[in-house]
């Protein structure tokens, strides 16, 4: 009789968390001690010989520090090559006050004062894997244009050797929040089904790509990158 075990971690505390608001799927990361949490936690683990045959994480910054973490004490992945194939985009965050509604309309009136930007879908699965250490590699489409070049830039800062195929025909999948007082008001998304051309040649890239990896992820968000996996895993 096979047995399995299941250990499931929380993740180490963020400001939301301290500040008891709900956070969902608002990507919010640790803070110093929700760091200190993870770090403590897997220590612990180690501490008690617990061998672990796989790891899952979720992809929000908080669950995958945590996991991070845990990993770091448990594997060496620096000889491991890893391809992540999916689809690509950029996290968008305005972050504001409100302090008066609009004249124009019944709406707040957001007064912006930080925009973050981060890896999103895919780009940001490729960023977590470099983070345990693996040869990362990402497969996948942006557009020509800025957002696409800022996903370039972030994956480079990351570690990640990026081969995204550019559609000029599409722009680069955008998710832009505007949050204030700790509350998402309203999501922005900016996509468009990749074209048939940019779909050809990011497969014929993936047939090179894919015999040099030692693992292959397909990180699929419903966005078209994904369109041919079917052949992708004949």
């Amino acid at each position: 009789m096979i047995t399995t075990r299941l250990c499931l971690v929380r993740h180490g505390e963020t400001d939301w968390n301290a500040a008891r608001r709900l956070q969902g799927h608002t990507d919010i990361g640790l803070n110093a001690r929700g760091l200190a949490q993870a770090e403590q936690m897997a220590r612990a683990l180690k501490k008690i010989n617990l061998q672990f045959d796989v790891l899952y994480t979720s992809d929000l910054q908080r669950a995958a520090k945590t996991a991070q973490e845990i990993e770091k004490l448990f594997h060496d992945f620096t000889q491991l090559k890893v391809a992540v194939i999916g689809d690509v985009m950029l996290d968008t965050y305005w972050w504001g006050n409100v302090e008066r509604i609009s004249p124009e309309a019944p709406v707040p009136v957001v007064q912006v004062g930080k925009i973050d930007e981060r890896l999103g879908g895919a780009a940001n699965v490729a960023r977590n894997v470099a983070a345990l250490g693996a040869q990362t590699t990402i497969l996948g489409i942006a557009g020509d244009d800025e957002p696409g070049k800022r996903v370039v830039e972030l994956l480079k800062e990351s570690g990640v050797d990026s081969q995204l195929e550019i559609d000029a025909k599409v722009p680069t999948i955008v998710k832009l929040r505007v949050i204030a007082r700790q509350q998402q008001l309203i999501r922005l998304d900016f996509e468009e089904t990749p074209s048939e051309k940019a779909l050809a040649h990011k497969l014929e890239r993936f047939e090179k790509l894919v015999g040099s990896a030692d693992v292959v992820i397909l990180s699929d968000y419903g966005k078209g990158a994904l369109g041919q996996v079917d052949h992708m895993i004949e």
